[in-house]
């Protein structure tokens, strides 16, 4: 039986994750018809960004919702179709991670868009567009370490609804450390280009974290750790205090991106969790080990999609002639996958509601083989 697809009532919050098993996006309803988005990922079957693909479900118009778009980090994986999402949401805000902010950034994405091969790719493409978009309005913010991105206070059922959206990270360690990579990539007169490299370990993406009511989310994007990621973040005096009942699990489940204090520490002791898979080549996250230690600290943990990738056998000479001709074989699924969280803000007896949507699942359902 399929989930009824109707938008959240004005008193009610709403966090949908969505995943295909490569990509991520996340839309959040913060009452009184405000929406924040962040990051992006394609639908499978309109081709259409995942939260505007879910908006036309819904009938909501993202040029009058959506008051900020959160580009979290430039991985391909979390910015593909960002520059139809935010050209779709015309008046909204847009928010990037600090260690994005120069002109050396600005630089790459430049060159980029100017063809030089080992600088192109989709991310800084679609940067480049998000640039273009950007010169026709002045909306835009630098997200770094337990800063305010938006606030506002609503009148939803009842009451009023005070609403808070922050950023945990970068720090400013991770912000210098991150420019620094950049600068290196950039090509000077006697020098060769160099290829664009992701960033390893991941310590510039932007945690987001938001208060609606007495009710916090936190959402993890692609933060690892090793001393730095999460360990800085927990060790923060000037974050804000509370703890969530709802957490986007970082970097696809990974044990790099796992700091045990987060769970204890920042989330409530019965909370609500969802990841989305990883599926690229050989590449597949969570791990089966990652399953086992996600659902031992969460019997209230899900997954967008299947982390392992199923294809139809073929005959073996097939298959030997194809492996010959190309890299790496990936199956992209038919659908993007989406769990969806749902509250009402103005009773205190109320619950989150979970809905799984476009083959989502219990974390504990799902098997990496």
């Amino acid at each position: 039986m399929g989930v009824e697809l109707n938008p959240p009532a004005l008193d009610e919050i709403e966090i949908s994750i969505f995943g295909p098993g490569y990509g991520e996006s996340i839309a959040i309803h913060v009452c009184c018809g405000d929406w924040i988005l962040i990051d992006s990922c394609i639908d499978q079957e309109s081709k259409l960004p995942a939260p505007i693909a879910y908006f036309r479900k819904l009938g909501i118009d993202p040029e009058k919702a959506v008051r900020q778009v959160i580009a979290t980090h430039w991985h391909d994986d979390h910015v593909r179709g960002i520059a139809d999402l935010l050209d779709k949401c015309k008046t909204a805000e847009f928010v990037l991670s600090g260690a994005l902010r120069t002109e050396e950034f600005f630089k790459v994405v430049m060159l980029g868009q100017k063809a030089y091969k080992s600088v192109s790719g989709p991310g800084t493409d679609e940067m480049s567009r998000v640039f273009e978009i950007l010169k026709g309005r002045n909306k835009k913010k630098l997200a770094s370490a337990d800063k305010v991105l938006w606030k506002r206070t609503a009148t939803a059922g009842s009451g009023e609804v005070p609403v808070e959206v922050w950023s945990l990270s970068p720090s400013d360690d991770s912000i210098t450390r991150a420019l620094a990579a950049i600068a290196f990539i950039l090509p000077t007169e006697l020098a060769p280009i160099r290829r664009v490299a992701d960033l390893s370990p991941n310590h510039a993406a932007v945690v987001v974290w938001v208060k609606v009511g007495d009710q916090r989310i936190l959402l993890g994007s692609d933060l690892e750790e090793t001393n730095e990621g999460w360990t800085t973040i927990l060790s923060s005096t000037t974050r804000p205090d509370g703890a969530a009942s709802v957490f986007k699990i970082p970097h696809h489940g990974s044990k790099t991106a796992h700091h045990a204090d987060v769970w204890t520490k920042m989330l409530h002791t019965v909370s609500f969790a969802a990841l989305t898979p990883f599926v690229r080549g050989s590449v597949r996250l969570p791990t089966q080990g990652d399953v086992t230690r996600i659902t031992a600290l969460s019997q209230n943990a899900f997954a967008t999609a299947s982390p392992v990738s199923r294809r139809k056998r073929r005959d073996p000479a097939v298959e030997k002639t194809i492996r010959e001709i190309v890299k790496s074989i990936h199956t992209v699924p038919l659908s993007t996958g989406q769990v969806r969280f749902r509250r009402i803000t103005s009773t205190e007896s109320s619950v989150w509601e979970v809905s799984l949507i476009n083959g989502a699942s219990k974390l504990s359902e799902c098997l990496t083989g």
